[in-house]
């Protein structure tokens, strides 16, 4: 059960990923704020899951 809550949350997490790159093509303005802001999620990301898992 914790595995299955855990590949959804992945899975979600990567659609909202792809959106967003979506959006930084549709406006090159904030590109560079958005790229760390993407970069920033993905570490808070890595750091979670394990926390989730234990």
């Amino acid at each position: 059960m914790m595995v299955m809550m855990m590949m959804v949350m992945v899975m979600m997490m990567m659609m909202m990923m792809t959106m967003m790159m979506m959006m930084m093509m549709m406006t090159t303005m904030t590109m560079t704020v958005r790229t760390i802001m993407i970069m920033v999620m993905m570490m808070m990301m890595a750091m979670s899951l394990p926390r989730m898992a234990g």
